[in-house]
């Protein structure tokens, strides 16, 4: 139907089922809200922004971008994103029932199927309504490409370059799905020439190696989009890669994204098992240790099977919202006396002395 149509439709099923409601919240399929706290609860308190009820966006296109935290109403018409509206109960009446936006269906703009950013800007400047939204962003464009129109990327203004949901918030402008910040990590300056010296050693026998990237997946979505760029970065880094992936019992969209990854892309492979274990917390036990030995084992079985010539092979957590240091994994290939290296996992914490980087799981 496209776009705007069930757009449209979706606001109008909102007003028809639940009239007295105060607000309406608009979302689009490839939309991931900020979820490292009650976002509900904080918008029932902090809307609406300004002095008045207003059309509000979680959303905060790169385009939109201001360094100052906070909300503010966009001084021009809104144009650059669609992925998150909220719309006060009379505006949402008013906008559904307006001549010229039920017009735009016959519009000679993509058979009128589109645009419902660049329409709902025509509407509230037109009617003189304000537009707020936050920086940063309360959601994030996470859809790879348009799953209605395939050749439009997600990139530029049609990300969020400051999320506020991003593990990597503090350098998080300017980046790609497959970025790490290097730079957040230096080693001593009386090491960095032979570091240097040891990445480029390591990227070139890299570049003469094959390896296998295993992981495990439940209920991991939302770190998917991210997790799949730096796999295959990283395996690019070699001269052959394969990516051998065991997936059990998601509740969320896992399984999807991972088959759509796997028929995009033919060296994925995606084991996947309904077992009806329960969802261990991220506590020390023995039982949730022989769980994911028994799920690690899988992949190991099918990677000894189907590409036991391979040369190498690397285990990774697929959810890691930071990602891994390439340079890092380049330095280990650089060296000669090791048969086993391990990670040392950091995490961003807040504490009197301000963010810092503390030592978080090996």
């Amino acid at each position: 139907m496209g776009a705007w149509p069930n757009s449209w439709l979706a606001l109008a099923e909102l007003v028809q089922s639940q009239p007295d409601a105060d607000a309406y919240v608009l979302l689009q399929d490839d939309a991931v809200l900020y979820d490292r706290g009650n976002l509900r609860e904080y918008l029932e308190s902090a809307l609406w922004p300004g002095d008045k009820p207003s059309l509000v966006s979680l959303y905060c296109s790169q385009a939109y971008t201001v360094l100052e935290p906070g909300w503010r109403a966009l001084p021009r018409q809104w144009i650059w994103g669609a992925l998150a509206f909220v719309f006060p109960r009379e505006l949402a009446r008013q906008f559904l029932t307006d001549p010229k936006v039920m017009a735009h269906r016959w519009s000679n703009s993509r058979n009128g199927l589109s645009h419902v950013d660049v329409l709902i800007g025509e509407w509230t400047a037109a009617r003189h309504h304000a537009v707020h939204y936050p920086c940063p962003s309360l959601v994030q464009h996470v859809g790879n490409t348009s799953c209605i129109w395939s050749n439009i990327n997600n990139q530029g203004y049609r990300r969020a370059d400051w999320f506020a949901g991003d593990l990597e918030m503090p350098f998080a402008r300017d980046y790609s799905l497959s970025d790490f910040p290097e730079h957040q990590f230096p080693c001593r300056a009386e090491l960095q020439q032979e570091y240097s010296r040891r990445i480029e050693i390591g990227r070139e026998r890299m570049s003469q190696r094959r390896v296998v990237i295993c992981g495990l997946c439940r209920n991991v979505r939302h770190f998917l989009p991210r997790f799949a760029a730096r796999a295959e970065q990283l395996g690019a880094m070699f001269r052959d890669y394969r990516v051998v992936l065991f997936e059990n019992d998601s509740t969320d969209a896992t399984l999807e994204f991972l088959t759509d990854w796997q028929q995009l892309n033919s060296r994925v492979h995606v084991l996947s098992e309904r077992l009806g274990t329960v969802r261990f917390p991220q506590i020390r036990s023995r039982e949730r240790a022989a769980r994911m030995a028994e799920y690690r084992n899988r992949y190991r079985d099918y990677a000894l099977e189907h590409f036991g010539d391979f040369d190498n092979l690397i285990v990774v957590d697929t959810d890691l919202g930071g990602g891994w240091s390439e340079d890092g994994v380049a330095n280990t290939f650089s060296h000669d006396d090791w048969d086993f290296v391990g990670s040392c996992g950091m995490v961003r914490t807040n504490s009197d002395h301000g963010s810092e980087l503390i030592h978080f799981d090996a």
